[in-house]
């Protein structure tokens, strides 16, 4: 599992119509105002992705940070990238945000901007800078 580290001098990332909140682990669509569902993994690749947008990210690196090493099937890896890419809109032909190359790795490939550089003040869940309401999600404890 990644260490997603989150400091006064990054709370989050804007890219293309999204932004990532580390703090509350969501992705918002920027245009709907709407969040996007995306399992774990796909969180945790995406955030290790733009925290590594600089380099390409071999699969083995992949499988060490999000997986611990443990022994998982050899599709796993595409089906998180597949996954993500369905959520951010982003196709495999015309990828623009996840760059794959072929028999290494992966690599953000869209300019992204770290949010928070420099302030304190991190957002509340779901309301970003412009507003939007995101329900809560519900507990997994017992009433």
């Amino acid at each position: 599992m990644t260490d997603i580290i989150t400091t006064e001098e990054c709370w989050g990332y804007r890219f293309s119509d999204f932004e990532l909140n580390l703090m509350t682990r969501e992705l918002v669509r920027r245009s709907s105002r709407r969040a996007c569902p995306i399992q774990p993994k796909m969180f945790e690749l995406l955030v290790y992705l733009l925290q590594n947008r600089h380099r390409v990210v071999s699969k083995d690196e992949v499988w060490r940070k999000l997986w611990g090493g443990s022994v998982v099937c050899s599709h796993a890896i595409p089906q998180c990238v597949s996954g993500l890419r369905r959520a951010l809109g982003d196709s495999g032909r015309t990828s623009s945000l996840l760059a794959t190359y072929n028999r290494v790795g992966y690599r953000f490939g869209s300019p992204a901007e770290p949010l928070g550089s420099g302030s304190s003040s991190v957002p509340a869940r779901g309301s970003f800078e412009y507003g939007i309401t995101v329900p809560p999600r519900p507990s997994l404890t017992a009433a």
